[in-house]
């Protein structure tokens, strides 16, 4: 029987191969067209049997050699480390999938791990809340090495989400693919729409501000990765609906549901090499001298109390957290409660660079924030994975 510590250090010496979105679009079009799809699935399917095993072997590593000031002691990093040695047993002992029986297996495989994998990496922001109690000071945990820490967590992450949501679309055969050809102002609608209800639920004192899409008028279809810019923003969304709902009500006594809240603005525009989304809130911006908090980890952890937080201490030594505050009973981004969980302005900068994106923002203390996201049109860029992994 092979030796799982053998396994694993072969795993994380092993350097992540890197693709891009064309490589991606090519191959599933290739699946997707193909006379007999079982037979063609076997080819990506032992892409990922040995990918994921890899990128998963990387993210154990990242825990267990860069996570700093005792935040690899905290139950949250814990429970991760552990969850990531399961998972990677788990594949590594499966058969490869070599055969049309074994791809279609190992499609259910990862069908049940989906859900698990993509709503366990929602609560790791605990984890900076945990490290402060533990004796980790704020200066620490705002540092250069903590923000790069889960800089590469994230990142390391995203693309096996990836990998693994464009496999499943691929075995269902159905429309439901990652990477393909997006209206980015029916994206910007739903972004918008998930936002208003996210906020909506938190800040009850008046209506959401109205959110406004403006789009020049032959803004083209792009290839992109529909989640990533969904992703993109409604965290961006998020935040300006926050800052709007708290800088107006700092300004005004009179607090009613009647109360109408400036707009927030969406322009879409195209050109060749990018298309440029610039989203303007009238959220009171930020002094120079503290702008570029909200890319910290630290500075958009989650609240230090509140129901809606896992109980992950009990999930590791054993005892089952109450089924109303499991990190499982949220299988999506869009689906958990404001505030829960954090790092949503972190991860949407991360989201954005991954294809060679980029987003930014640019503050009017008193005023509001414009923030600009540039979506790269080059299919051919590799992913932006932490240059030693």
């Amino acid at each position: 029987m092979p030796d799982p510590v053998k396994i694993l250090k072969r795993l994380q010496s092993t350097k992540a191969t890197l693709v891009n979105l064309h490589q991606i679009w090519s191959s599933s079009n290739h699946v997707a067209k193909a006379h007999n799809k079982h037979e063609a699935l076997i080819r990506p399917s032992s892409f990922l049997y040995t990918e994921l095993a890899t990128r998963w072997a990387l993210v154990l590593k990242n825990i267990e050699e860069q996570a700093p000031y005792g935040l690899g002691d905290t139950p949250t990093i814990q429970w991760q480390q552990q969850r990531y040695h399961r998972i990677i047993d788990l594949l590594t002992s499966r058969p490869p999938p070599d055969t049309p029986e074994r791809a279609k297996q190992f499609g259910e495989w990862l069908h049940e791990f989906m859900s698990e994998h993509q709503s366990a990496l929602l609560g790791v922001g605990r984890s900076v809340n945990e490290a402060l109690d533990r004796g980790a000071t704020p200066e620490q945990m705002d540092d250069e090495r903590t923000n790069k820490f889960f800089d590469d967590f994230y990142t390391l992450n995203m693309g096996s989400r990836l990998f693994i949501a464009e496999h499943l679309a691929l075995v269902r055969g159905d429309e439901t693919r990652v990477v393909k050809a997006i209206d980015p102002a029916k994206v910007a609608e739903r972004a918008s729409a998930d936002a208003i209800r996210v906020t909506s639920a938190y800040f009850t004192s008046s209506p959401a501000p109205k959110i406004n899409i403006f789009k020049a008028p032959k803004v083209s279809q792009t290839i992109y990765v529909e989640e990533h810019l969904h992703r993109i923003l409604f965290e961006v969304l998020k935040h300006s609906i926050a800052r709007t709902h708290n800088h107006h009500a700092s300004k005004a006594s009179h607090l009613s549901r009647d109360r109408t809240l400036p707009e927030i603005r969406i322009i879409i525009a195209e050109g060749e090499q990018d298309v440029s989304i610039k989203i303007s809130d009238q959220g009171g911006g930020f002094p120079l001298s503290t702008c570029e908090r909200i890319w910290s980890y630290y500075h958009s952890r989650p609240p230090p109390t509140g129901n809606t937080t896992p109980s992950f201490a009990s999930e590791i030594n054993g005892n089952s957290p109450d089924p109303k505050t499991q990190i499982s009973s949220f299988v999506d981004y869009a689906q958990v409660p404001y505030e829960s969980y954090g790092h949503g302005m972190p991860i949407a900068r991360l989201t954005s660079r991954y294809f060679g994106g980029e987003l930014a923002g640019v503050h009017m203390e008193g005023y509001g924030s414009d923030y600009f996201y540039n979506l790269s049109r080059d299919r051919h860029i590799m992913e932006g994975l932490p240059k030693e992994h």
